[in-house]
């Protein structure tokens, strides 16, 4: 009797197991590896990240709770986000490098670099590292203006 209840024991145990499941869903499964597929992170990593994120909001509590790489997505979307504000910054530091020596031919150039600036979110005006390369060159074309208008007024005799 007792080896009947043994084994009687041995299969209840293994038919829980199999119908409640070991480890993660096949969702969760896949969801990681979308996650793990991404790989390092470039400015091209946008869809696979996308993807990782739906496939992750589309899993039950407890599937996300199973994750092995949730972190890992976490970290490639922060990195994502870091890379867009870096290009971000580094064109309008670009604009505002090719202003140059100022003129009072500048003005286009400024205004250009002024409203990239100015059209830019918050964190990539905080990530623009020569702002005041273009302060100074809205200050310069303000003078070269001032002095121009100056020597007009000059010529024509007061």
């Amino acid at each position: 009797m007792k080896k009947r209840t043994l084994s009687l024991t041995a299969l209840i145990l293994a038919l829980c197991l199999a119908l409640t499941g070991c480890g993660q869903s096949e969702e969760a499964k896949a969801a990681d590896e979308l996650i793990a597929a991404i790989g390092e992170v470039t400015l091209e990593s946008e869809a696979q990240i996308i993807e990782a994120e739906e496939a992750v909001a589309a899993l039950s509590e407890e599937d996300r709770n199973s994750l092995k790489n949730d972190q890992t997505l976490t970290d490639a979307r922060a990195a994502y986000e870091a890379l867009v504000v870096d290009q971000a910054a580094s064109e309008v530091e670009e604009a505002i490098s090719a202003i140059g020596t100022v003129t009072l031919e500048s003005g286009e150039a400024i205004q250009n670099a002024r409203t990239l600036y100015d059209g830019s979110e918050a964190d990539v005006q905080a990530a623009v590292e020569n702002i005041a390369d273009l302060e100074a060159a809205e200050t310069e074309l303000s003078t070269l203006k001032v002095e121009e208008d100056t020597n007009l007024i000059t010529a024509l005799g007061g």
